[in-house]
């Protein structure tokens, strides 16, 4: 049986999303939200101001391991399994790279999403959306992303839309998980690799860009508004994502391309 664009982004698609992994990854997200509230529970006196100290958080952090889990191992249980070979010999390789590299992208930003969607729905009941009176409203009003969702009252979006630009970054730490996984398929490594290269390049990116809009750390922070629009610097977010996944589904590529000739 012979794969197509459609064939292999269907398998992966299934293979991601009818999966208990599925689940696992949303409540693991979750459950990190909730460990890191315990260190934040006596300033807890909204949803806004409990997900703005989160996100903070080292234990935040942890929450990559989750969204890497739903779909970023999959070139390692590839090749574990010896399937690469036959996948590519139903179709191309091409197809079947750019297939895995944007159902990862993908995965880890509904995992996020999903995840801060249900852990601010649990807060819910014990706090209100916002407190207009907290500094953390102020300043995500006047310079966070998505400023004007919270204006208007659109408090569950302005959390999805967070999730998103969260699930954003989640995706690229994903994906160069996934690229790190063709030189050693061991699945503890994987898991941990997003906080490894998240580590260097928060350490690094300060020193090598001046400039906030070029810094991958700040770019993706929901605390900032880049350009002083939320749509400019959501869809800025956005293709910085869409440039960086571009660059690792290449150099996948060109790693598989070479271990399997």
């Amino acid at each position: 049986m012979k794969y197509g664009g459609k064939g292999y982004i269907l398998v992966d698609l299934k293979r991601a999303f009818l999966s208990w992994r599925l689940p696992a990854g949303v409540l693991g997200v979750w459950c990190v939200m909730e460990f890191a509230s315990f260190e934040t529970k006596q300033w807890q006196m909204s949803v806004l101001n409990s997900y703005a100290l989160v996100v903070y958080s080292m234990p935040f952090l942890l929450t990559y391991i989750f969204t890497t889990f739903l779909f970023g191992q999959c070139f390692c249980e590839d090749q574990k399994f010896h399937y690469i070979r036959l996948m590519v010999l139903r179709g191309n390789l091409k197809r079947y790279v750019r297939s895995k590299c944007a159902v990862i992208v993908v995965s880890a930003m509904i995992t996020m999403a999903l995840g801060t969607m249900l852990y601010v729905t649990v807060l819910k009941f014990r706090y209100p959306w916002v407190n207009t009176a907290e500094e953390t409203y102020g300043k995500l009003v006047s310079s966070g992303s998505f400023g004007s969702v919270l204006v208007r009252g659109y408090y569950p979006a302005y959390f999805f839309l967070c999730g998103i630009q969260y699930g954003i970054l989640a995706g690229i730490l994903a994906l160069a998980a996934s690229l790190l996984s063709l030189f050693y398929t061991d699945r503890l490594f994987v898991l941990s690799a997003p906080l490894v290269v998240w580590y260097f390049v928060e350490y690094y990116a300060g020193a090598v860009f001046h400039d906030e809009r070029w810094d991958i750390t700040c770019i993706f922070d929901v605390q900032n508004n880049l350009w002083g629009n939320d749509v400019i610097s959501f869809f800025y977010a956005c293709l910085t994502g869409v440039v960086l996944c571009t660059v690792l589904g290449v150099v996948i590529y060109c790693v598989i391309k070479r271990q399997i000739v």
